[in-house]
């Protein structure tokens, strides 16, 4: 159980402003799946906000990024109106070269936002 917002996060699909690098580090070792409200009246003191129960199931083969990759991906949403091209641009040796190749190969530009770009992606960076 966790607060509405970050369970909202935790299971956000890409293109929302709730996809951040939290929504791919978690769906890349886990299966999410959002579960009921909780309302705040089931506790006591009330808070102030509802919670939410987040269904957690580990895939067989579950994704661990590096500690390099986690700074990469969150570095390139501290900045997500940016387009990826020019985030990777200063952050790579290769100046993002190989990940945007990557990327053209499944139908995105250089020009897509990192909140566009699905968890399968960025498990290539």
């Amino acid at each position: 159980m966790l607060q509405r917002e970050a369970a909202d996060r935790y299971a956000a699909e890409p293109g929302g402003k709730t996809f951040g690098a939290i929504s791919i580090f978690l769906q890349a070792a886990y299966d999410v799946a959002s579960g009921h409200t909780v309302a705040a009246a089931c506790f006591h003191p009330r808070p102030e906000i509802e919670s939410r129960l987040l269904h957690l199931v580990r895939k067989p083969m579950p994704f661990v990024f590096t500690e390099t990759q986690r700074l990469l991906v969150r570095s390139c949403f501290q900045q997500r109106r940016k387009q990826i091209g020019a985030l990777l641009r200063d952050r790579l040796p290769d100046q993002g070269a190989a990940f945007l190749e990557h990327l053209r190969a499944a139908g995105y530009s250089s020009q897509a936002r990192p909140e566009a770009i699905p968890v399968p992606l960025w498990m290539g960076i």
